[in-house]
């Protein structure tokens, strides 16, 4: 009867420790995407500058590029590793969207929404986020991501715009 206790004893520590490693391995790679995001925005956002700054773009009146040319990047284009591939790369913010700090559209649920937006009137550059187990969670990688310190992942509707469309199910 001790034997089947010890063993019993054994099998339970064992799986904790399993657990315990396999959930330090989960925040680990979750650390890793994360940053590989930011490096993204960050590339992104570098090489905006620069075609801003040598004028080697079609620039807008506020002089920044009036969108983003995958091109630019050579074989190694900064992807978001939080989102599929099988979406829009960058979306260009509309007119409706010039005064935008951040994306009306800042957590991603489907498919057809780009995995970054660029707003050619200020320059700025921002990752979308996926679904996460909650949207305070969802909200934090976010602002990590895009080095914000935002409230919300939800604009409020002073924030809209003034032609934000809503992506339609479809």
């Amino acid at each position: 009867m001790r034997v089947m206790v010890y063993l019993a004893s054994l099998v339970m520590a064992s799986l904790s420790l399993a657990g315990y490693l396999w959930h330090k391995q989960s925040l680990q790679r979750e650390d890793a995407l994360v940053s590989q995001a930011r490096t993204a925005v960050s590339e992104i956002h570098r090489v905006v500058k620069y075609r801003a700054a040598t004028e080697d773009a079609t620039l807008n009146q506020m002089g920044w590029p009036s969108t983003i040319d995958p091109s630019w990047f050579g074989s190694r284009v900064p992807t978001n590793p939080l989102l599929s591939r099988d979406r829009p790369w960058v979306e260009v913010a509309s007119s409706g969207e010039t005064k935008l700090t951040d994306p009306p559209i800042r957590q991603v649920l489907g498919e057809g929404v780009a995995a970054f937006w660029y707003n050619p009137a200020n320059g700025i550059v921002r990752a979308r986020v996926g679904a996460a187990v909650s949207d305070e969670k969802a909200l934090d990688l976010y602002n990590e991501i895009n080095g914000t310190t935002l409230r919300s992942l939800f604009p409020k509707s002073s924030e809209w715009g003034d032609s934000v469309i809503w992506a339609e199910a479809k």
